[in-house]
């Protein structure tokens, strides 16, 4: 059988006194009926003294199955503590993601503001433009009617100076003969 090492110590990690002998229930139960000679007299609290009450033997038994059950429960404790520090860490990142997704969400949402305030622009200068168009399209009309209106004229005008034109002919002719008239006698 092997010695159980010291019945506690020092877990430097955590900062805390812990049962040094950590293993199997089955070796925690060798251990307690493991009966080793005193080494010293410091050591006298750890190992009894073989010639110790029988009494005795199976408290100290029971104590070591004890001290054994702590070690194991100190293991657990020290595996939890170790878990929730990992937790800890991973409840941060999971909280610098949130973040990160928070500022990608309201820039996000910052752009999408701002497109809809291009897009109303657009709107609005699309219904400028198209107000244009429209008045553009009434003038072009005006200037059609206009056209046609000074078309009608020219055609008249044509017309009448045709006819003045004729009836200047006419005019000079009846001037001529009427001077003609005139200077026989």
């Amino acid at each position: 059988m092997r010695d159980v090492g010291p019945v506690v110590s020092h877990n430097t990690r955590r900062g805390v006194w812990v049962p040094a002998f950590a293993g199997t229930t089955a070796e925690c139960e060798q251990a307690a009926r493991f009966k080793p000679a005193i080494r010293s007299s410091d050591e006298r609290w750890r190992h009894p003294p073989s010639h110790a009450p029988s009494d005795i033997a199976p408290l100290i038994r029971a104590a070591r199955r004890v001290l054994c059950a702590i070690g194991e429960i100190a293991q657990q404790v020290s595996g939890f503590q170790d878990a929730n520090e990992e937790s800890v860490g991973s409840i941060c990142e999971i909280g610098s993601t949130i973040g990160l997704l928070s500022q990608i969400s309201a820039a996000v949402s910052a752009a999408v503001e701002e497109q809809g305030a291009a897009t109303q622009e657009i709107s609005r200068n699309v219904q400028h433009a198209a107000n244009g168009t429209q008045r553009v399209s009434r003038n072009i009309d005006d200037v059609q009617r206009g056209a046609s209106e000074t078309g009608c004229a020219s055609s008249q005008v044509l017309t009448a100076a045709r006819s003045l034109s004729a009836e200047s002919g006419r005019l000079k002719r009846e001037v001529s003969r009427f001077l003609g008239s005139l200077q026989p006698a």
